[in-house]
């Protein structure tokens, strides 16, 4: 009895062993595959599928694009890289080309500046005073500037005219003004002259010569020109006689007479005048003139 529980224990160990061996082997054959099978990728003769061959051409394929992409960004930062240094040249192109701009402004501005220091300072005296077309000569009397001429300029309000007119006249003595065109007509910068400014020069004249009231006249007459006695033309004014016209254009006593308008006021329709006479050497500064009549202009700078 005991022999045959032995007998039966080792026939189920060696059936045991046998079923493990048989299920190894198994396994085996399941991981190598059917190496003959051409539906085995495992199998040496094995044959992808049409739909296998697509799917690895795409892939190919992608990774191609893959690559192109890349090549491509590669070239854009390259042409990025190129524009910024080509951009860099340019801004150092025009911050030369401003710096030199620059330079040559400070030279043409030195070259002004040079320019301007040599041309002379204007002087009375020395200097005109240009009215139109027409430069005048200047005088400095009494520390003040005068025009030394009896103007010729026609403005555009007032009315003006040649004594007798006569354009010979306007040549020789100046234009004749009503009062309107005469406060208007003396260049910028300057203006008609206050009988109290006529009466200074008088003043200075004769303090100068130390000569009496009535003799001042004789100081701003011209040394030629004057049909009676001529001045000594002292301080320079240089009168002429122009004479005078009312205001329907009648005139009388050019050559013997000579008038100057002046801005103060002798009553409301008049203003005073600067008068000079061939005939002696008086002086009087508050002749009373109708503002209609025309009379001439000298101008003092403001």
């Amino acid at each position: 009895m005991l022999f045959y529980n032995e007998s039966k224990m080792s026939l189920r160990v060696g059936l045991s062993t046998a079923a493990i061996s048989c299920l190894f082997i198994l396994v085996s054959c399941a991981d190598i595959g059917d190496r003959d099978n051409p539906m085995d990728p495992g199998a040496d003769n094995y044959e992808a599928s049409v739909d296998e061959v697509k799917s690895s051409s795409s892939s190919v394929s992608s990774s191609s694009s893959v690559v192109e992409t890349k090549n491509s960004s590669s070239s854009k930062e390259e042409k990025t890289s190129t524009s910024s240094v080509s951009s860099s040249s340019e801004k150092s192109s025009n911050s030369s080309s401003s710096s030199s701009k620059k330079s040559e402004t400070i030279k043409s501005s030195s070259s002004e500046t040079a320019s301007s220091s040599s041309v002379s300072t204007w002087t009375c005296g020395d200097s005109t005073v240009t009215r139109g077309d027409v430069k005048y000569k200047t005088v400095k009397i009494n520390e003040q500037c005068w025009t030394k001429e009896n103007l010729r300029y026609v403005p555009s309000s007032g009315n003006t005219m040649c004594y007798g007119g006569d354009n010979s006249n306007c040549e020789k003595y100046g234009l004749l003004y009503d009062y309107d065109a005469a406060n208007v007509a003396c260049p910028s910068g300057w203006r008609l002259p206050t009988a109290d400014e006529y009466n200074a020069i008088a003043e200075f004249s004769l303090k100068k010569n130390e000569l009496r009231d009535y003799d001042a006249g004789k100081h701003l007459k011209a040394t030629a020109g004057w049909s009676g006695e001529n001045g000594d033309d002292n301080v320079g004014f240089t009168a002429l006689p122009g004479g005078k016209c009312d205001e329907e254009k009648e005139c009388d006593q050019v050559g013997s007479l000579g008038y100057w308008w002046t801005s103060s006021t002798k009553v409301s329709y008049s203003h005073q005048t600067l008068s000079l006479t061939a005939d002696s050497d008086n002086f009087t500064a508050v002749f009373g003139l109708e503002n209609e009549s025309y009379a001439s202009v000298r101008c003092i700078k403001k």
